[in-house]
């Protein structure tokens, strides 16, 4: 709804997208700890997943870009 209005969403958007990476980075890390030397290995969905999980905190603006854009939108 807010941004139908035009408002600008770029600290919540920075917010959003920083969670969802970190987090994701942390749950497919315990599962590689849950799956071993198989997490690596292609034949089993978690090392797609890791995959994923790796490039996610890099594109769209790494994590740290993310706490930057965050802490100028704050005032910081």
């Amino acid at each position: 709804a807010q941004h139908a209005r035009g408002e600008q969403l770029t600290k919540e958007c920075s917010m959003a997208k920083l969670w969802h990476s970190e987090m994701l980075g942390r749950v497919v890390d315990t599962c590689l700890q849950l799956f071993g030397g198989y997490g690596y290995m292609l034949e089993y969905p978690i090392a797609r997943a890791y995959m994923d999980a790796r490039v996610q905190r890099i594109y769209a603006g790494t994590s740290e870009i993310m706490k930057v854009i965050i802490a100028k939108q704050i005032g910081l």
